[in-house]
């Protein structure tokens, strides 16, 4: 009579602890996630998804939106950039070409390439225009070729900036053209010697500010032998001592205190 209730016991028992187990394995958000043990070996295990075309497939957008394709054969669009006369430059190209200085630079290399399309970089801008204004881009031209992995774009008065993996550069441009007026012309070197993020967006403000701290300014990791060159009187740090004292750096843990200092760098408020 007593091992049937035992056996009950037991059961309960076992099933109470999976039920525990599994609870806290489907902890996978929030501040304390449930995470897998570390592990070390010779090769990671991991599965790398295989590229794939939309085919007859849309993303999903909001209710009462509707979304559909305005270029097509773009060879792997970047950045895109819109004209004052409604025109739209996109960049095209793949970067990330730099030398493969360790063993470890060729094993990522091969791994990423299963996962990257096999789609060749244009390495040029393609401009897009609607002619009649009703939604549909009917022209789509080459503006310039023969750029190296272009990505950040960015139009200052007359003048677009174009950021290549290598270069800044800039061309004249006109509103209304459809192609660039001749080679660009290089403003500065970009740091290109090891592929640390290839891609280099552009921003200007409407003061030409953020512009011309690019311009000026020259980052310590381009291959140097000081950090004097073109570098600004007052670098970011300066700024943010000057806000937030000595010990910015624990201001810096409150995000809301953070934000505000970075938003008085951003605006100015450093050369008050």
């Amino acid at each position: 009579m007593n091992s049937p209730s035992l056996v009950s016991i037991l059961a309960v028992s076992v099933m109470l602890s999976a039920c525990g187990d599994n609870d806290q394995a489907s902890v996978k958000y929030g501040p304390e996630p449930t995470l897998p043990e570390q592990q070390r070996g010779l090769l990671p295990n991991m599965t790398i998804a295989e590229p794939a075309l939309w085919g007859d497939q849309l993303p999903t957008v909001p209710q009462n939106y509707r979304i559909t394709a305005i270029a097509t054969d773009l060879k792997i669009p970047r950045q895109t950039l819109l004209l004052p006369n409604g025109d739209i430059l996109v960049a095209e190209g793949r970067g990330g070409n730099a030398s493969k200085l360790k063993p470890k630079d060729v094993i990522a290399g091969y791994i990423k390439a299963q996962g990257n399309t096999s789609v060749k970089g244009g390495n040029r801008l393609t401009l897009l225009r609607d002619s009649d204004n009703d939604g549909t881009y009917e022209e789509q031209v080459v503006f310039a070729e023969d750029l190296n992995a272009p990505y950040g774009l960015a139009l200052v008065g007359n003048k677009l900036y174009v950021a290549n993996q290598d270069a800044l550069v800039r061309f004249d441009y006109q509103e209304g053209q459809t192609q660039a007026s001749g080679p660009p012309v290089k403003v500065t070197d970009l740091p290109s010697e090891i592929n640390h993020h290839w891609t280099k967006p552009l921003a200007a403000s409407t003061d030409g500010r953020w512009m011309q701290r690019l311009l000026d300014w020259r980052p310590w990791f381009r291959v140097l032998p000081s950090r004097d060159v073109g570098r600004p009187v007052r670098r970011w740090e300066d700024s943010f001592v000057k806000l937030a004292g000595g010990d910015w750096t624990v201001a810096a843990r409150d995000a809301a205190l953070w934000s505000s200092l970075s938003d008085g760098v951003v605006n100015g408020a450093w050369q008050n």
